[in-house]
């Protein structure tokens, strides 16, 4: 009996206290749908395919180790927006420092170090099966309790089909704090996203996205997101995914005409332009305008360019800017005053030295192989009647390009051209000469009315 009693006595010493239990945030989970892609204004509902679901199967844990499985999550990214206060004012997110995302075999290697324990104490935080259908855009959210904060802390994972193709990023939305060059502390509303440059395989073996909580909601525990893409969704996911849609669409309809009539509008869209016109606050005022009327190649610039070349590019667009309530009034004028004078500006800038990457991948990312001939660019932007004959000039400048001795070109080509639904059926950009020649004559006979 008292061997007994000394080792329970023994057991309890070694016992760990209660305060070191693993405790998990207080957070929570949910599951958003809307129509409409990754980036940008959404789409109609009336876009989102009707069957044929993807099923996204979605876990996620709060784990005592981090693993060091994968790559770092910055590595494995094309696009980092960072904002704060509605402003861009960062090329990288510091919100997803120690991030990693490891996929396919390192995702299954993930899985055996958690089951074996290797990874601590683990405690589950959601598991979900989801449905994403094409045209539709699924996020799925952590949101951190508020605890005397203006905003709550979000840190999504979103996923956007269209089509066989798909895009995924993660975010995080909330207060951060900042300390300025006199070492003053301030706290401030910041929105980051950053997307993956390798998006989930269909029907393949996921990926493992781990987090530093400190750094996303401030404990010390590390969030794991697991998640894998199937080729079929059960009909009551797709039913609710459809739903969500629908209720989101409805929703952006009801704010946009709860901001005003169309009167409202074109005086905000004048104000907007008198402020562009002027020297403060340009920034937020094109962001605004660009945003409105879906100046995409405008709104990319305004996001992602420095200072200087902001304004230079808004004095640029400026002289086009004769009577901005006459613009307001128009219509389809601003987009193409927008888009027009920051794509000649872009061109004019590209003749006189190298673009700086961010703006010769917004000139890439618009014009497809044209972008690289910028002469050329500035030619079909001046000589374009409007933003349509402008989108239909670079289409068929690209398949000019598909004719090019340089393979590199071609292939640039019609990957842009593909991504557009407009890439000619069965052309092979590597294909000896012979068979390219018969495939675009083919698609020519096919096309013709």
């Amino acid at each position: 009996m008292l061997v007994r009693s000394c080792l329970a006595l023994l057991a309890a010493c070694a016992a760990p206290p209660a305060d070191e239990r693993f405790s998990v945030p207080a957070v929570e989970t949910m599951a958003l749908w809307r129509p409409g892609p990754l980036f940008g204004a959404s789409s109609a509902v009336a876009d989102v395919a009707r069957e044929g679901a993807w099923r996204v199967e979605l876990e996620a844990w709060w784990i005592e180790r981090a693993s060091t499985l994968g790559n770092p999550l910055a590595a494995s990214a094309r696009l980092v927006v960072s904002q704060r206060d509605g402003e861009p004012w960062e090329t990288r997110s510091a919100s997803f420092d120690g991030a990693r995302i490891a996929c396919g075999d390192e995702a299954r290697a993930f899985d055996a170090q958690r089951a074996s324990g290797a990874l601590g104490r683990c405690s589950v935080l959601d598991r979900r099966s989801l449905a994403l259908p094409s045209g539709a855009t699924l996020a799925w959210v952590v949101r951190a309790a508020r605890d005397g904060r203006a905003t709550p802390v979000d840190l999504r994972f979103e996923l956007a089909r269209a089509g066989d193709e798909l895009r995924a990023c993660v975010g995080r939305s909330g207060q951060r704090e900042h300390t300025d060059d006199a070492g003053r502390v301030t706290a401030s509303a910041s929105d980051e996203a950053l997307e993956l440059e390798h998006a989930l395989e269909l029907d393949g073996a996921g990926c493992v996205i781990t987090f530093e909580a400190p750094l996303v909601f401030g404990e010390p525990r590390t969030l794991a997101v697991r998640a894998s893409l199937h080729s079929e969704a059960a009909p009551e996911l797709q039913a609710t995914a459809l739903a969500a849609c629908a209720d989101a669409d409805r929703l952006a309809l009801e704010q946009a005409t709860w901001i005003g009539s169309e009167e409202a509008r074109e005086q905000q869209i004048e104000s907007a332009l008198r402020t562009l016109l002027s020297r403060n606050h340009r920034r937020p005022a094109l962001v605004f305008l660009a945003q409105t009327c879906g100046a995409q190649v405008c709104a990319d610039l305004a996001l992602g360019a420095d200072d200087d070349t902001l304004a230079a590019c808004i004095d640029a667009i400026a002289d086009s800017i004769d009577d901005p309530a006459r613009i307001a009034r128009a219509g389809g004028t601003l987009v193409w005053v927008l888009e027009r004078g920051t794509l000649r500006f872009l061109a004019r800038r590209g003749a006189e030295h190298p673009l700086e990457r961010e703006l010769a991948a917004i000139v890439a990312r618009h014009c497809g192989e044209l972008g690289r001939s910028l002469n050329a660019l500035d030619d079909v932007a001046q000589s374009a009647r409007d933003l349509a004959d402008f989108h239909e000039r670079i289409v068929q400048e690209n398949l000019v390009f598909l004719e090019d001795s340089r393979a590199a070109a071609r292939v640039r080509a019609f990957d842009w051209l593909a991504a557009r639904g407009r890439a000619p059926r069965a052309f092979d950009p590597l294909a000896d000469s012979e068979s390219r020649r018969a495939a675009l004559e083919a698609d020519a006979q096919e096309r013709k009315p």
